[in-house]
């Protein structure tokens, strides 16, 4: 008898060309997987994903969904590999109603991280009109382009701000974000927050 190895990478390509056999598969939930040209091929070839959930991915080039009815997407952890920023064109997706984000650097509060890209692809891309829920780490109001950021999102309803940085070994954070107020006139439609520094 003889043992044969399935390397982890073989069982991540088996589950990706799985994909196409399953029509009305709705969100997807990657957890350190690295997303190859094929993987996000097949990933984008599913027709009716709603939502995208990421944590601590990476991936070599930009991830699109053209045609994409992408509702939900969340991103959690380090998004590296060697394509910087590829899951920013989902921002971009016209159907977006929910966000939720918390990255290394945030959870580290290291507002000088250049790889802090969040903040920054928002606020210097088009508004996102149909973001409606936005989930963000309570340091979010720290960092530069946070201001600018949400006024990109004009149309967000609900604003949670977690007051513990989730996934992350450490203090809780009311003492220095209670230092930083949310501006009033950025948010319009506004109608729910929760957040350490209200």
């Amino acid at each position: 008898d003889s043992e044969v190895l399935v390397s982890a990478d073989d069982i991540v390509n088996e589950v990706f060309s799985v994909l196409a056999y399953l029509p009305h598969l709705k969100a997807f939930h990657g957890h350190e997987v690295h997303l190859t040209s094929p993987r996000i091929e097949q990933l984008v070839a599913v027709p009716y994903l709603e939502g995208l959930h990421f944590n601590a991915c990476s991936a070599t080039i930009d991830v699109t969904l053209p045609n994409s009815q992408l509702r939900h997407l969340s991103l959690y952890g380090e998004m590296g590999g060697p394509k910087f920023g590829w899951w920013i064109p989902l921002l971009r997706s016209p159907s977006l109603t929910h966000l939720s984000y918390n990255s290394t650097s945030i959870a580290r509060k290291n507002v000088k991280d250049p790889n802090e890209a969040l903040f920054p692809a928002i606020a210097i891309g088009p508004p996102i009109r149909s973001l409606q829920f936005l989930r963000l780490p309570g340091a979010s109001p720290r960092f530069p382009c946070f201001e600018m950021a949400l006024s990109k999102c004009s149309s967000v309803q609900e604003l949670l701000m977690d007051s513990w940085d989730e996934g992350h070994v450490g203090l809780p954070i009311h003492g220095q974000a209670a230092q930083v107020p949310l501006p009033s006139n950025i948010l319009p439609q506004l109608r729910a927050i929760n957040a350490p520094f209200i």
